[in-house]
């Protein structure tokens, strides 16, 4: 597969490496506030550090391996293209989770999970995750999105107001 980043100031597609799928990932590369911060689709290795993610993100809606596991990775609709982790350096600092039903009619997207670190709020980062979510659904042909989870798979019953 041949991975590319996007730079957010140029708009012009950097090639990074290629592999042996020859399928095209796009990995975004932003430059918020004097750093670099990438948002790149979910890895099959990254699962350990995601719950840790969603945990130290979400300190009251903790997720047990397991319960991760099942509401995200086993869902019918889990496409790794539409699990977005924001990166600084080698650090995961935050995830978005975008669906949409493949195989059915609806045109509506779902933004199911969404976190940023506590220490890297403020700074965009929750932006150029909602943005590069948005995009990937609209590549996908939806014409609208849902900021909540669809049944059965609803993490939690709306957000806790203590966030």
């Amino acid at each position: 597969m041949l991975l590319a980043c996007s730079d957010s100031l140029s708009g012009r597609q950097i090639p990074l490496t290629k592999e042996p799928y020859g399928r095209i990932i796009l990995l975004h590369l932003f430059c918020i506030r004097e750093y670099l911060m990438l948002i790149r689709p979910y890895q099959e290795t990254d699962y350990p550090a995601l719950v840790r993610l969603w945990n130290d993100c979400l300190p009251y809606d903790r997720l047990s391996h397991e319960r991760f596991l099942q509401m995200f990775l086993l869902d019918t609709y889990f496409r790794t293209e539409g699990f977005l982790v924001a990166m600084e350096d080698d650090r995961f600092v935050g995830f978005l989770q975008a669906i949409h039903r493949t195989g059915t009619e609806e045109k509506t997207g779902y933004l199911t999970a969404f976190g940023v670190l506590p220490a890297y709020r403020r700074r965009g980062i929750g932006t150029a995750l909602l943005e590069a979510g948005l995009n990937y659904l609209r590549e996908q042909g939806m014409e609208q999105v849902s900021c909540n989870g669809y049944a059965p798979y609803y993490a939690f019953p709306g957000v806790d107001e203590r966030y």
